[in-house]
Parts: structure tokens; C-alpha cells; sequence
């Protein structure tokens, strides 16, 4: 079973998300403030020296500058408040399917044509 961990201060939110994900067979873990999953957007930096556990940032933070930054820190996606549920659960399989894909399987070269 995949864990997520859900960071977000308010319950109105992190309430239906966290039921959401439970009903999807996830197990779900939710830190209310920051320092309980450190500060900020250094919870993504700080997991990037250590670890590839995939990060999909949810926001409401929905300039292209707070979008670039956040995939540029290391988050594998950016979704922003109002978000649809079907969207992002769709982003979270994606994410953990490629995770999945062991990476002696895939080709060190791809070719289609001629592109290579």
C-alpha cells in the first residue's frame, strides 16, 4: 500500500483530501503545520538530498513563477486549488507508475523514426 503524506494547515481541506485518498486504498498521514513536515517549500528541498519519494505539490499558489519554482526545487508535479479529484488522482498514479518502472527495463535509447 503507497503512503502519502498530506501537509495542510487547514482541516477543511485536509479532511475530504485525506477521506479521498483513503478510499483510493492509500495510506494517508496528514501534518497540520509546517514544522511538522519542516517549512515551506523546504519540505521538497530538504526530501530532494535524501530521498526520490515522489512530491506533488497542491496549492493555491497558482502564478507561473510559484509553479516553475516548485518543479525546479524537485516537486514531480504542481496542481493548483480548485483542484479536481479525478485530476489528481490520476497525477498521483502517474507519479507512482513511473516510479514503479524499474529502470533496467527501459532502453537507455529511444527511437522513433527519425528522431532518436
Amino acid at each position: 500500500m503507497n503512503r502519502i503524506l498530506v501537509v495542510e494547515d487547514e482541516v477543511s481541506f485536509s479532511d475530504p483530501l485525506s477521506y479521498l485518498l483513503s478510499k483510493e486504498g492509500y495510506e494517508v498521514a496528514v501534518a497540520e503545520t509546517g514544522p511538522e513536515a519542516l517549512a515551506g517549500v523546504d519540505v521538497c528541498r530538504a526530501l530532494r538530498t535524501k530521498s526520490n519519494v515522489p512530491v506533488i505539490m497542491l496549492t493555491a499558489k497558482d502564478s507561473e513563477i510559484d509553479k516553475v519554482v516548485g518543479l525546479e526545487i524537485g516537486a514531480d508535479d504542481y496542481v493548483t486549488k480548485p483542484y479536481s479529484s479525478r485530476e489528481l488522482l490520476a497525477r498521483i498514479k502517474a507519479v507512482l507508475r513511473r516510479l514503479a518502472e524499474p529502470e533496467e527495463l527501459l532502453p537507455m535509447t529511444l527511437e522513433a523514426g527519425p528522431v532518436r
